[in-house]
């Protein structure tokens, strides 16, 4: 699965409590209620994960602080960035 790094910000699973931000330079990403892949129908909000989704281990989306996520967001890239040489 190929994803645009700039879509990161739009897709819901970003601004879930239980979604895993550390796994971001994976080929995937996972969360609490996935740990082994976000499906697809979900991560590209094709399918509303406020209900209950076949295998979900009983976790569904829970929203948190989207400022929270940003910065998250912010510093994974600033570690992630190659430094500029002069």
């Amino acid at each position: 699965m190929e994803i645009k790094k700039d879509i990161a910000l739009e897709m819901p699973c970003m601004s879930c409590r239980f979604f895993d931000h550390k796994v971001l330079e994976a080929d995937g990403f996972v969360c609490k209620a996935f740990p082994e892949g976000i499906p697809d129908e979900i991560l590209m909000s094709d399918f509303d994960h406020r209900t209950p989704y076949p295998g979900d281990n009983d976790i569904q989306f829970k929203p948190i602080n989207i400022a929270f996520t940003i910065s998250q967001f912010l510093e994974y890239q600033a570690k992630n960035t190659p430094e500029e040489t002069p």
